[in-house]
């Protein structure tokens, strides 16, 4: 195994983060600096669908903040139950791969470990964030298939 200095643990709350924090220990525990990172929902991505644009920023800023106090909370159990305490916690909102991709490159970090889940019919073609990652990646990225 190579010796990961700076390792990305990118984490999907709802998805396949402990498949991917299963296989992440080793990595962790070889590296200089681990962030664990979660990309939190971002309830901006739906103005358009909201009437009320005056009433939208308040309750975007309290949906924000409530999101991301749920991840930390999360995340500080789950990294408690894989024994990742020594990763430190990110939580941003946005697009997921742009995210990851920008902060991965922000730490200059050696591996990114992602999540994937099996994609079939249209999620194939649309692509997925552990695809677009894997393929815009200026470091190594190990994806973990999750069920």
């Amino acid at each position: 195994m190579a010796n990961y200095k700076k390792v990305l643990i990118a984490i999907d709350l709802l998805g396949s983060s402990e498949a991917v924090l299963s296989k992440a220990h080793d990595f962790v525990d070889r590296s200089d600096e681990a962030y664990l990172v979660n990309v939190a929902f971002n309830p901006s991505y739906f103005a358009s669908y909201v009437r009320a644009v005056a009433m939208l920023n308040e309750t975007t800023e309290a949906l924000q903040k409530e999101q991301e106090s749920w991840a930390e909370e999360k995340i500080k159990h789950l990294q408690s139950k894989f024994g990742l305490e020594k990763a430190k916690i990110h939580i941003a909102a946005g697009k997921p791969e742009d995210v990851i991709l920008d902060y991965a490159k922000n730490m200059n970090a050696d591996l990114i470990i992602v999540g994937s889940h099996a994609q079939q019919g249209v999620n194939i073609l649309l692509g997925s964030t552990a695809n677009s990652v894997l393929h815009r990646a200026s470091c190594d990225v190990l994806t973990v298939r999750a069920e």
